[in-house]
């Protein structure tokens, strides 16, 4: 406080006030009382993350997140909570067995999906079914605690580690993995939208056959146009942050490895993966009893599970859960049925993808010391 203040008010402005902390931040950083290593450490990162703030659009981005978990709350409060504890302590543990079964399978063929795109790459030639295994369901388990299933791309940092491949080429794996995945979940999301019996439901189907038309005619005959976006964001990419203009330049090559019957083996595991979710899906719907037919509980799922990647929660809490009770309502499926079915398939397919990969994690962070 400046003394000579007329009101006896603090008068240092914004900056003065962040120049002074980062004084003491730098003075504290500087101690080395014994013994307290770590408490210096706390008191630093505490001083200057004190300092630090968020842009606007992060704090608009975590609300928005925030609105998500906000609905699962009036969700659960609005309904039965007993009768959807009962509903789901009703489901028979073979039921559960072979939900669970449906997932690993799920699991496994998908590493293996990445395993064989990565043996394409001259440096993935030796690369294990087992190293990918591991690999995939480290970053599977962190892709679903992230909106979009973001955080699975930090495999590419991980893959360029274990094989040596450039960092652009790794992330392009990823992309086309995602490019091939992600057509496939539309696509039951579009027959969904036709089939079930929602009038709402129509003009989305009629604007999904628009845009898989454009899409259709934008990879037969806007590859030039594709190549030439490419090459802008990697000369921008050059000029801004230095190498990363050639990492993206390297994405079209890994590409071109891939022509041919180069696809064939990623698209079969990932028709294999869609088929067995579709099927614990159908199992779990039979576990509760839901009178609702098979191809219409697997699309609604799909499509409610979609919903519920958006960017608007966390694990799809509270998206997921009013797109199901939305989606099963016209076959008569009671809102804490649904409710029920949409906590079994989080206890499936979260639980059973997020698990493994935090064992593996915690089994990656006791090797590392015991190997160092």
């Amino acid at each position: 406080m400046r003394l000579n203040s007329p009101s006896g008010l603090d008068e240092y402005g914004p900056d003065q006030r962040q120049e002074r902390r980062l004084r003491v931040a730098r003075r504290v950083a500087g101690m080395r009382p014994r013994g307290e290593r770590g408490l210096r450490a706390v008191m630093s990162g505490l001083l200057q993350a004190s300092i630090r703030r968020l842009p606007r659009d992060a704090y608009a981005r975590w609300l928005l997140r925030l609105l998500g978990l906000a609905l699962f709350v009036v969700l659960i409060t609005r309904f039965d909570l007993v009768e959807v504890t009962r509903l789901t302590a009703a489901i028979s543990l073979p039921a559960w067995l072979a939900a669970l079964l449906c997932n690993t399978g799920l699991l496994l063929a998908s590493a293996r999906r990445w395993q064989g795109m990565v043996r394409v790459l001259p440096e993935g030639g030796g690369f294990p079914f087992g190293a990918a295994v591991a690999q995939f369901l480290r970053y599977y388990a962190l892709g679903l605690a992230t909106p979009a299933r973001a955080a699975e791309f930090a495999r590419a940092w991980d893959l360029r580690r274990i094989i040596g491949v450039r960092l652009g080429s790794a992330a392009a794996v990823i992309l086309l993995e995602r490019g091939i995945d992600l057509p496939a979940s539309l696509l039951l999301c579009w027959i969904g939208l036709g089939v079930l019996p929602l009038p709402w439901l129509r003009p989305f189907f009629a604007l999904g056959l628009a845009g898989g038309a454009g899409l259709f005619l934008l990879v037969a005959f806007g590859r030039g146009a594709l190549r030439r976006l490419l090459g802008f964001i990697a000369d921008y990419g050059g000029r801004t942050w230095g190498n990363l203009g050639q990492e993206i330049g390297a994405m079209p090559e890994t590409w071109r490895r891939f022509g041919g019957r180069g696809l064939v083996q990623p698209v079969f595991w990932t028709i294999v993966t869609h088929g067995l979710f579709l099927g614990f899906c159908v199992i779990l719907g039979w576990g509760l009893a839901l009178p609702v037919p098979p191809l219409a509980l697997a699309l609604a799922a799909t499509l409610a599970t979609v919903i519920g990647l958006l960017p608007l929660t966390f694990a799809g809490l509270g998206t997921r859960e009013a797109a199901l009770i939305l989606l099963l309502a016209p076959y008569g499926v009671a809102p804490e049925a649904a409710l029920a079915y949409s906590l079994a398939l989080l206890v499936v397919f979260y639980g059973g993808g997020i698990i493994p990969g935090a064992l593996l994690w915690v089994l990656a962070g006791e090797r590392a010391p015991a190997q160092g």
